[in-house]
């Protein structure tokens, strides 16, 4: 039998308040630890066991809806490597760059980007995300880049974040440029303005793989 823990009641089941968060969801309620043979009834929401008796009566969870910033904390400290899309969005010799509200990355210039999510394609995950957070609808065409983006987390422990990230030349479609989302700010940037930008090397880089892929006379293949 399981020893009893600080903060919970016990009978036949150790009973501990706890939320457990999971994509775009927190569950909030009681976790329930079997500590002798009993009836058992188990449920599961995104991955997510709680197990209860059928007989105690007490109620077990409520969902909880998470905004936009609350879902960025959800992807600290991952369990595997998150699938993000990034939309580098160029029209010309300039390029849509956002200011991001929340971590990773808070305060900094990035190309519009985020999390791709459950049956969704890489090219509508990055339509879907300049949409968002810079107001533009766009086309995704030809793939940029793809690179890992790995934030170590404290001493001898694992990541913070860790994304395996797909980058996608986006032409402009229509819209008007208004920042949401996760995003603070949204403008066009001169290319000979992304010093003063202060981009992440391997932001820039993509930028500039994106620029060569729309030289007038490119050949492709």
């Amino acid at each position: 039998m399981s020893s009893r823990k600080p903060g919970c009641e016990r009978s036949v089941f150790s009973i501990c308040p706890v939320t457990v968060e999971r994509n775009s969801f927190a569950l909030e309620g009681l976790r329930v630890a079997l500590t002798t043979r009993a009836n058992i009834r188990t449920s599961f929401l995104n991955g997510s066991g709680l197990a209860w008796s059928p007989s105690h009566g007490w109620p077990v969870c409520r969902i909880i809806v998470l905004n936009a910033v609350e879902k960025i904390g959800l992807r600290q400290f991952p369990e595997r490597p998150i699938v993000g899309v990034g939309a580098i969005i160029v029209e010309g010799t300039r390029v849509l760059l956002v200011r991001r509200a929340a971590e990773p990355l808070r305060g900094e210039w990035s190309i519009p980007g985020g999390m791709l999510e459950l049956g969704e394609t890489l090219r509508a995950g990055a339509e879907r995300e300049a949409l968002e957070e810079t107001g533009m609808r766009v086309s995704a065409g030809e793939v940029v880049d793809v690179f890992d983006s790995i934030i170590p987390g404290p001493a001898a422990g694992p990541p913070q974040h860790h994304y395996v990230l797909v980058d996608f030349l986006c032409t402009v479609e229509g819209g008007a440029v208004q920042a949401g989302s996760d995003a603070s700010e949204a403008r066009w940037f001169e290319r000979e303005e992304l010093a003063a930008a202060r981009l992440r090397e391997m932001t820039l880089s993509a930028i500039e793989k994106a620029f060569a892929l729309r030289a007038p006379g490119r050949a492709d293949g």
